[in-house]
């Protein structure tokens, strides 16, 4: 995926009504860190956009400065949900791992 295909995968969910809350610069963050995690390196550890961390029932992935006033927004993944997400990471569908987890991601931020 190219990021001009990255930037139309936000669009779209931009105008599909279900991320009211989120704004576009919320937008662009989070698809920076969702790539990252796509592209497979980024599984788990620290880059300087998120961090992963494992709990005993899961994942956090702590997505920095990404709330006004620059604080850190946490998004709890199950270990089934991490699978999920690492299978897709793991697999040689690129643009499938970035929607979904993008998804993923968005929904979580909204509950």
């Amino acid at each position: 995926m190219t990021k001009f295909t990255g930037v139309i995968v936000v669009g779209i969910l931009l105008y599909s009504g279900e991320i009211n809350a989120l704004t576009l610069g919320q937008l662009q963050e989070l698809r920076t860190v969702v790539i990252e995690i796509c592209r497979g390196g980024s599984m788990q550890g620290e880059t300087k956009n998120m961090s992963i961390i494992a709990t005993a029932s899961g994942k956090v992935v702590v997505i920095k400065r990404f709330m006004e006033g620059g604080a850190d927004a946490k998004i709890e993944f199950t270990n089934a949900e991490w699978k999920g997400i690492k299978a897709l990471a793991d697999s040689d569908g690129y643009t499938a791992c970035v929607d979904s987890t993008l998804d993923k991601f968005i929904a979580a931020l909204k509950s």
